[in-house]
């Protein structure tokens, strides 16, 4: 009755604040509930990988985030799943891009693309890695028309990794695991602080993520979030040397 016994409980806790969330076998809704009072959009599942991608609207990506990313981070941590927050016009941009890149492919169009990302592809080389019987169950295509799309898919991913291929490669095998991200070239004290607060405290952890994730933490956007990858590949790169 009026919080009674969770009022007890912060007594005994000091003053500790406490959140009650309800559980669901709905593992959408778990992490929405967790979010809360941050009013959820949209979520994506990568139930392989145990990935969340959570849209909001621009105004309350700062009150799904938390302060210093805590809330986020603690939504993670209680549910189990990796959770990446992007504001509508974000993912909205990011969205038309990918769009844009299955368009290329032979027998897409608007429609076609669009479920290709509704299902939860995010490149092009997804689509080259689908069997053209599920793809054909997907678009509701023929099973020769989605093979062409795979083929074609396939040709497309091999360019794209040619033509990455002469860019500066992220090191796989380099030891940097227990190399703080404060070594890095650029990153202050208080950069470092944040990023390792948001649970990025070695360079692996920098190399592991990409941009976009980075960029959602506060004070960090796209540009020095590009910067900081960079700064890691440079490090990796000389301690393999």
């Amino acid at each position: 009755m009026k919080g009674s016994r969770v009022q007890n409980v912060v007594q005994e806790l000091r003053g500790e604040r406490i959140d009650i969330i309800p559980w669901s076998q709905d593992q959408a809704k778990y992490v929405c509930n967790a979010l809360a009072p941050a009013k959820i959009s949209r979520v994506y599942i990568d139930e392989e990988n145990r990935h969340m991608e959570v849209v909001v609207a621009d105004d309350q990506l700062s009150l799904a985030i938390g302060k210093k990313g805590q809330n986020v981070r603690l939504a993670s941590k209680l549910t189990g799943w990796k959770i990446d927050i992007k504001s509508e016009s974000r993912m909205e941009k990011i969205s038309s891009e990918i769009l844009e890149k299955f368009k290329g492919l032979p027998n897409i169009g608007d429609v076609a693309s669009r479920i290709l990302y509704n299902e939860g592809f995010r490149s092009i080389k997804e689509v080259a890695e689908v069997d053209p019987e599920e793809l054909a169950k997907v678009l509701g295509f023929e099973k020769e028309k989605a093979g062409e799309i795979v083929a074609a898919a396939v040709q497309l991913s091999q360019r794209e990794g040619e033509a990455g291929a002469g860019q500066t490669a992220v090191p796989t095998a380099v030891a940097v695991a227990v190399d703080p991200v404060a070594q890095m070239e650029g990153v202050g004290e208080k950069t470092a602080q944040l990023l390792e607060e948001n649970g990025f405290k070695t360079v692996q952890d920098i190399l592991k993520t990409n941009a976009e994730t980075l960029s959602n933490l506060p004070g960090i956007g796209i540009k020095k979030a590009e910067k900081l990858i960079e700064s890691a590949r440079h490090y990796a790169e000389g301690k393999k040397a």
